[in-house]
């Protein structure tokens, strides 16, 4: 009986035991090793951190050299641009920002070029005159004068610049211009400055003379009684003389003429006149005259001027076969210029047709 009752006990363990290790391998997922001792174990990875965005370097103020070029090429495209060459201005505008990026002018006429055109919630017509533009426009209205891009679009004006007199256009704002000049104050009056009088001196009064007791003072005797010294005489005075100064020597007189100079003048005066051997004979009595000075200059200039005649006359008496005329003429050359090859030869000339003449007859 006893063991019988044993073997349900130990029949009930077991059977305890098979169903507590059931459920642990239904707990335990399929396939999954078994983690062994050996194992490493598992690091814990921390995750990367997010990438960020790249941040653009802020760009700084550009050189003033830069910034020179820049506004030249932004007023270049303002020409462009009032030529209606919206695309060629476009890139010049972004050229002159690349330079400077914070160039205004630049700035504004991209902003005209590619903003919406917004109709304004006042404007006014306004008929063109003579000499206007949008440029001078956009400055008396609209307090700028480079917004003339937005005004021509405003107006669906394709070429700014064409712009002609009588033109009606719509202006942004209430038609009163931009710049006002302001009335100067008139200046206060001022207020005059009090009248400052000095202070009145009080007069003192005298104090009060006491006698005092004592030894009575010997009175001085009245002044017409005083013994008054005789004045002086004033010495008499010394008489100032004047110095006696030498009247100036009178100026030299200027040294005349020499003698070669005298003749010379008056060859020239007779070469003038055309009296030719009043000349020659003058000229031929200025001797000793320096090399290079003036009347030497003078006299080699009269010198040709007469040979020059004498030469003239020569031939023109050969050519009406007054043969000793010819020759004579040639001789006062030959006088004047000696080595004149021109006249010794024309003076052969003549004596030999001379002679030839002379056998005929």
């Amino acid at each position: 009986m006893n063991s019988k009752l044993n073997l349900q006990v130990q029949a009930g363990v077991l059977w305890a035991v098979a169903a507590a290790l059931g459920g642990c391998a239904a707990n335990d997922p399929a396939g999954k090793p078994e983690a062994s001792a050996d194992a490493p174990s598992p690091v814990a990875t921390t995750p990367a951190p997010a990438p960020q965005p790249a941040v653009l370097p802020v760009p700084g103020p550009a050189s003033p050299a830069a910034q020179q070029q820049a506004q030249k090429m932004a007023l270049g495209a303002v020409s462009t641009l009032e030529a209606g060459q919206e695309v060629q201005a476009r890139a010049e505008l972004q050229r002159a920002l690349a330079l400077d990026p914070q160039n205004k002018l630049a700035q504004s006429l991209l902003r005209q070029m590619s903003e919406p055109v917004i109709t304004p919630r006042e404007s006014f017509s306004y008929t063109v005159r003579p000499g206007d533009t949008l440029s001078s426009i956009a400055e008396r209205f609209m307090g700028d004068k480079f917004l003339f891009y937005a005004l021509a679009r405003f107006n669906d004006i394709k070429v700014p610049r064409q712009l002609s007199s009588g033109q009606a256009l719509r202006v942004p704002g209430t038609g009163q211009p931009a710049v006002v000049e302001r009335e100067r104050p008139a200046p206060r009056a001022q207020a005059p400055e009090p009248v400052r009088r000095p202070p009145t001196a009080v007069a003192e009064k005298p104090a009060p003379v006491t006698e005092k007791a004592g030894p009575v003072a010997e009175k001085s005797p009245p002044v017409s009684e005083r013994h008054v010294p005789p004045a002086e005489k004033p010495a008499a005075p010394v008489p100032v003389v004047a110095p006696v100064t030498a009247p100036p020597a009178p100026a030299a007189a200027p040294p005349g003429p020499s003698p070669a100079e005298r003749a010379l003048l008056s060859a020239e005066a007779a070469e003038r006149a055309g009296n030719v051997e009043k000349a020659m004979a003058e000229v031929q009595q200025v001797s000793g005259l320096e090399p290079g000075s003036p009347l030497a200059s003078r006299q080699v200039a009269l010198k040709k001027k007469l040979v020059g005649r004498m030469a003239s006359n020569a031939r023109g008496a050969f050519a009406r076969q007054d043969l000793d005329g010819a020759i004579r003429h040639w001789d006062r050359v030959l006088q004047l210029d000696p080595g004149n090859d021109t006249a010794r030869l024309e003076r052969q000339r003549a004596v030999a047709l001379k002679e030839k003449v002379g056998t005929l007859k």
